[in-house]
Parts: structure tokens; sequence; C-alpha cells
């Protein structure tokens, strides 16, 4: 997907193909295209929600109980 985020061209990609299925990227573009009306860059919500993730995996049970 490319937009314009505060007068700079971005580009946010949802991953590739056989990973993620084109419903699951349709869907993600139609979430990705409302955050720049609230003032909010697609790109860097994809990263903290990333990394939101990864911090939940890292609290889960059976991470801690390895």
């Amino acid at each position: 997907m490319i937009y314009h985020f505060h007068h700079c061209q971005r580009t946010i990609t949802f991953g590739r193909y056989p990973k993620i299925l084109l419903a699951d990227a349709g869907e993600r573009l139609l979430q990705a295209r409302c955050l720049p009306a609230d003032g909010i860059d697609p790109a860097d919500q994809a990263k903290l929600n990333k990394m939101a993730d990864a911090g939940a995996a890292l609290n889960s049970f059976s991470f801690i109980a390895l």
C-alpha cells in the first residue's frame, strides 16, 4: 500500500502471498486506510503491534514453563 503521511510518500506491505491470504491482506488494507485520517502512521502502528505481540509471547506460560 502506498500512502502519504506528513507530505511524505510511504509504503507498507502486509506479507507474502502463501503466508498471508488475500482475504487477510484485504482486511489489513481496510484497517490501514483508516489510520492516516486519525493522524496515525500505518507503518509505525504495524511496528508497535509487532513489538506488542512479541512481548506478549515472552510473557506466556508456555515460554516461562520451558
